[in-house]
């Protein structure tokens, strides 16, 4: 957990330099699935604009595409989705 931990406060510090301060981390631990335990960690935006900055970002940064590449050994892909809230 603490190397989750970790990577997620080294997102979060790449999210807050590259101005995106308003995107929220969520990170979910699941006591099941195909091993002991899995982490489901949501990323969301507080509009449109928002989300296309971060997927902008996702696409474009450097530090992010490394941070990426070093925390794929503590993560198996399982889906990636985009989602908006449509309830106020």
């Amino acid at each position: 957990m603490k190397t989750t931990r970790k990577a997620l406060d080294q997102l979060r510090v790449i999210f807050d330099a590259s101005g995106l301060k308003d995107a929220k981390i969520n990170a979910y631990r699941v006591l099941a699935g195909r091993t002991d335990h899995t982490h489901r960690i949501a990323i969301s935006a507080p509009s449109p604009e928002r989300l296309a900055a971060f997927l902008d970002l996702m696409a474009n940064n450097q530090q992010l595409a490394e941070w990426v590449a070093n925390s794929a050994k503590y993560r198996t892909v399982v889906a990636n989705s985009t989602a908006r809230e449509i309830t106020k």
